[in-house]
């Protein structure tokens, strides 16, 4: 496209973002753990997914998650999101807007 340009025939529907809250849980160091969200159905740049890193209590959030079928992950974090362990990884059903809260996601720390 070019700025200015008119696309008849097109209908574009933006939607709300949510924000999901949660917290870390396992042993070891849990700060600055990167935790990200990305969605199932693969429409999703890895490079640009909301991603955010975990502070000292382990808790995190991530703002402006698009709504779908979400995958929650903690790294370190796989090419194909859909074989990362289950225990690394939580799969949410996201609405638009919604806030959502105490979402808990397993840290093993890497050898």
């Amino acid at each position: 496209t070019q700025p200015n340009q008119k696309l008849n025939g097109m209908d574009f529907k933006l939607k709300r973002p949510a924000t999901i809250n949660g917290k870390l849980t396992g042993f070891g160091d849990l700060s600055g753990k990167k935790v990200r969200a990305i969605n199932t159905d693969m429409r999703d740049n890895r490079y640009y997914v909301p991603t955010t890193r975990s502070k000292k209590d382990g808790s995190f959030e991530l703002k402006f998650v698009r709504p779908g079928e979400t995958l929650v992950q903690v790294e370190p974090f796989w090419l194909d999101p859909n074989a990362a362990p289950n225990t690394s990884t939580q799969k949410l059903n996201v609405e638009e807007g919604q806030v959502i809260k105490e979402v808990e996601i397993q840290f093993t720390p890497q050898n």
